[in-house]
């Protein structure tokens, strides 16, 4: 069933840490993820995802490349959030600072996957999707 309970338990200034975390020093945000219980994993990737998701509509969409594909945006938009708080609320507070395109060598295209993968590996499936069963 869909649900949006999840969100009265996510706390934007911890999801920035590890953000600030996997940015200055990956292992050990590598490590904090591993730490994590199994909703600390899943609230982690569902709160990039649902930060992401926000950048894929107007006014938003409009600076965006209209030649990427859909996994080039989801890049695109994963990479806002990953390069942190300060970069991420200046994108949405002036969208026109879109950047023009991704750089994959950035890890923010790590950080989300990376709570997946540890998740997958702990418990043997994929993690949830998206507000299911939290």
């Amino acid at each position: 069933m869909y649900s949006e309970k999840w969100k009265k338990d996510a706390n934007l200034d911890e999801f920035w840490a590890m953000i600030d975390l996997a940015r200055k020093d990956y292992p050990a945000f590598i490590t904090t993820l591993k730490s994590m219980n199994r909703r600390g994993l899943i609230r982690f990737s569902w709160l990039f995802e649902d930060l992401a998701s926000a950048l894929g509509a107007e006014p938003y969409l409009q600076y965006a490349n209209p030649e990427f594909s859909e996994d080039a945006l989801d890049d695109l938009w994963n990479e806002v959030v990953g390069r942190g708080r300060a970069f991420y609320e200046n994108v949405i507070n002036h969208p026109d600072q879109m950047p023009a395109d991704a750089d994959n060598s950035d890890p923010s295209h790590k950080m989300r996957y990376a709570a997946n993968r540890i998740f997958r590996d702990r418990y043997g499936k994929e993690l949830p999707p998206y507000s299911y069963d939290y």
